[in-house]
C-alpha cells in the first residue's frame, strides 16, 4: 500500500503555536479520511500542554523490570522477616514494618535502599551499604526467590 501524505491547514495557528504530524486516528479530524498510512499536520497551544516526556529515557528506565519481580516480597534472611519493594527505575527499598497493603508503593524507608539488576530469572540486588544478594526467582509463576547473602549465606522470599 502506498504512503498517501495529507496536509491540511484549514486556519492558520498563530506563530508561537508548536506543529506536528499525526497519524489519522484523531477523532478531532472528521473529515480527514481514517486510512492507516494518512497523516496531518496539527497545531497545539504549547500552554495547553501539561507535559513532556522523553520516550528513550522513559524507557530505558522501565525495560527489562519483569511484571513478576515489581511490587512487595517478603524475605526471610536469619529467621528475621524483611519487606522488600522493587519499584520500575530499578530500584530496591527494605523495611522491618509490613507494609499495610500491597498496592501501595514503599515512600519512605526505616531500612535501606539498593538498585537491582536482573537477567532472565536471576536477580541482583546492590545494596548501599555493600552488600549483594543474588536470588534465583522459582514456582511456577515466579512467586518465590532462593538466594544468598554475600556469597554464603541463605536468604529466600515470597512474593506478597
Amino acid at each position: 500500500m502506498a504512503l498517501q501524505v495529507l496536509l491540511r491547514e484549514p486556519r492558520r495557528p498563530p506563530v508561537e503555536w508548536l506543529s506536528t504530524s499525526e497519524a489519522c486516528n484523531d477523532p478531532r479530524l472528521d473529515d480527514v479520511p481514517r486510512e492507516p498510512d494518512a497523516f496531518v499536520r496539527i497545531a497545539w497551544n504549547p500552554s495547553a500542554i501539561e507535559g513532556w516526556v522523553d520516550i528513550e529515557s522513559y524507557r530505558a528506565q522501565t525495560d527489562n523490570v519483569p511484571d513478576w519481580l515489581q511490587g512487595w516480597w517478603e524475605v526471610t534472611f536469619r529467621g528475621d522477616t524483611y519487606y522488600y519493594y522493587f519499584d520500575l527505575k530499578r530500584q530496591v527499598k527494605w523495611s522491618e514494618t509490613q507494609p499495610r497493603d500491597i498496592f501501595t508503593p514503599m515512600l519512605a524507608t526505616d531500612g535501606g535502599v539498593g538498585t537491582f539488576s536482573n537477567a532472565g530469572t536471576e536477580v541482583t540486588v546492590r545494596w548501599r551499604s555493600g552488600t549483594v544478594e543474588k536470588f534465583t526467582a522459582t514456582g511456577q509463576e515466579f512467586d518465590t526467590m532462593n538466594g544468598t547473602w554475600n556469597g554464603s549465606e541463605k536468604i529466600t522470599a515470597a512474593r506478597m
